[in-house]
């Protein structure tokens, strides 16, 4: 990561008293593209993932957010309530895709827009990355993710985040352990280098997309008033038989 360096650049410590985050654990989902069962068959099943159940269990996701240093403009971290089990997560991903995610392997994704109600909520989606190539010609492909609810009051950090990733055009992912205090302790050791981030909005999720899995009975997604036909309508009927 040497060319993140720059003497220009300051290192901004984490003086917070209290989160700046609201933290609502999702558990695990595992999703599946609905597949002919008459085609299935053991060569042409197939599961991937990047997840660890039972390290992700153990360091229990907690939060998320973006901190800056000397040596690395930018980061992105997954904040855990067991931080050394957050750091095993980051090793195992080390010594499987290396330092720098070239193939971007590792999927990000922000999903805005989930509740009129509450428009600066929105939630993060980690799962290996969806190829789609691999799911046709009757191939399933399940793939085990996870998916984080923020309900923030106020949108400044997505904002600033989201200003931060146009800018650099890339990040380090990193873990992070939130305390019970609700301080944030970032380990920028384990960082990854990834140019991939993934925004979208709630209301353009549809029937074929991997993100409908994060779309859950209690949302209620923004969808703009010109959009009379918005893809996330036949999620929500498929899903929880609620129309548009």
């Amino acid at each position: 990561m040497e060319d993140w360096k720059s003497d220009s650049i300051k290192n901004y410590e984490l003086n917070r008293e209290s989160s700046p985050i609201s933290i609502k654990e999702i558990p695990e989902k595992n999703v599946e593209q609905k597949p002919d069962w008459n085609k299935i068959t053991h060569k042409n099943l197939r599961a991937e993932t990047v997840i660890d159940n039972h390290l992700w269990d153990t360091a229990k996701w907690q939060g998320f957010g973006f901190v800056v240093y000397s040596t690395i403009p930018f980061a992105i971290f997954l904040g855990f309530e067991n931080g050394e089990a957050g750091k095993k997560i980051f090793e195992g991903w080390m010594n499987e895709y290396g330092r720098v995610d070239k193939d971007e392997i590792i999927s990000l994704t922000i999903v805005k827009g989930i509740n009129k109600e509450n428009p600066n909520w929105y939630k993060i989606l980690i799962s290996k990355k969806v190829d789609k190539e691999k799911m046709k010609d009757g191939n399933l492909v399940s793939i085990s993710s996870r998916f984080h609810k923020m309900e923030p009051k106020e949108n400044t950090n997505l904002t600033n985040l989201m200003a931060g990733y146009q800018h650099y055009k890339k990040y380090v992912l990193i873990p992070a352990e939130i305390g019970q205090d609700m301080k944030v302790k970032p380990y920028p050791d384990f960082g990854i280098l990834k140019t991939e981030l993934k925004i979208i909005n709630a209301w353009t999720i549809g029937i074929h997309d991997f993100e409908r899995v994060v779309i859950t009975e209690d949302d209620n997604p923004i969808i703009p008033n010109d959009v009379p036909n918005a893809p996330i309508f036949e999620v929500l009927n498929e899903k929880f038989n609620i129309k548009s």
